[in-house]
């Protein structure tokens, strides 16, 4: 019979243990859902919940342990980790908590078909394999309403490590499918909020739980807004030949910001207009390169260290003045200090 492996900790403790359980002992709709994470159990109560039945298995599996050991402290908490194995894909469910008012009972999972593949739309692409590189995680949390179809709409984001992985995360929720939430056996509509991961397929269970954790801990505000934040900018040049023939348009390129905060790599994402890119029209995308090249970031800090990260700068061409925006992350550029560039 196929087994699973359950990761257990002791919090604060010297106790790491990895204890087998049936694959059919994992709860049929934590099974169907792709529900993973970590369960706190402190005594025998319930300090931080999963849901769907995992609870119950982690007090279970605590319990066992400590029969089978010697006599702990009774009020010792426990981390109990689970993750399924066998479903490859990039995305993971962290948590889900239907808001059931009174006398409603609450959805439950009827279909959460997850992507074997990346599961992500041309727009998360750079940031998937900016992720992938440097070992890290994107995390959402969603809140939307499960109808009386059973289908989920309405979607909004509660929050997420970027922008872009909000769309992404409802993308891949929007195809699953609920038994719906009843009032004395007639179908209603019940809120959810789900908080989802997006990482390297090849996550171990503890790099599953560490992005968990993140989930549960933020880095403290004040880091996540240095993201953007421009220290030296350089603006490109209008090339004479340009001047001459009238050449406007825009570049948006994709900067990739190694921990320093300097740009490791700039791609062009796309141009507008620039007289169909050729001739003075290629000069300055080459220029607009070339200057983002020239830029200082502040480094992001990730839980207190500095970290790798990407965002997308547009430089505007018009005969009136150059102008470039950083158009993500999460807050808007502000520049800090903005030297004159020797010619």
């Amino acid at each position: 019979m196929r087994r699973l492996l359950v990761m257990l900790a002791l919090l604060g403790g010297l106790c790491w243990a990895q204890i087998q359980i049936a694959a059919t002992q994992y709860p049929e709709e934590a099974r169907i859902a792709g529900l993973e994470g970590t369960v706190l159990v402190t005594g025998t109560k319930i300090a931080r919940p999963l849901g769907l039945g995992l609870d119950e298995l982690a007090a279970q599996t605590v319990a066992r342990y400590r029969q089978e050991n010697i006599p702990a402290d009774p009020a010792e908490t426990y981390v109990v980790e689970f993750t399924l194995p066998e479903k490859l894909s990039h995305w993971h469910l962290a948590g889900v908590e239907f808001q059931t008012p009174q006398g409603v009972a609450r959805p439950t999972f009827a279909q959460a078909d997850y992507p074997v593949g990346p599961g992500i739309g041309a727009a998360a692409y750079d940031e998937g394999q900016l992720l992938t590189v440097i070992g890290r995680a994107a995390a959402v949390t969603l809140a939307f309403d499960v109808d009386e179809r059973g289908d989920p709409g309405n979607f909004r984001v509660v929050n997420a490590s970027e922008d872009i992985w909000g769309p992404q995360a409802a993308m891949l929720v929007r195809t699953w499918r609920f038994h719906p939430g009843t009032r004395g056996g007639i179908p209603v509509v019940v809120p959810c909020t789900m908080s989802l991961i997006w990482g390297p397929a090849d996550f171990t269970s503890p790099a599953v739980s560490r992005q968990i954790e993140r989930i549960y801990s933020p880095p403290p505000q004040y880091e996540s807004a240095l993201a953007a934040v421009v220290l030296l900018r350089a603006e490109p040049e209008y090339t004479p030949e340009a001047t001459q023939a009238r050449v406007e348009g825009r570049v948006v390129m994709r900067v990739f910001v190694d921990p320093e905060g300097n740009p490791a790599d700039v791609k062009v994402q796309n141009t507008f207009d620039l007289s169909n890119g050729w001739g003075p029209g290629a000069a300055l995308v080459d220029n607009a390169i070339a200057a983002v090249k020239q830029w200082h970031f502040q480094p992001k800090m990730l839980n207190g260290n500095a970290t790798a990260y990407s965002l997308t700068v547009q430089t505007n061409f018009q005969l009136s003045g150059v102008a470039s925006t950083v158009l993500d992350p999460l807050v808007a550029a502000r520049t800090v200090a903005k030297p004159q560039i020797a010619k």
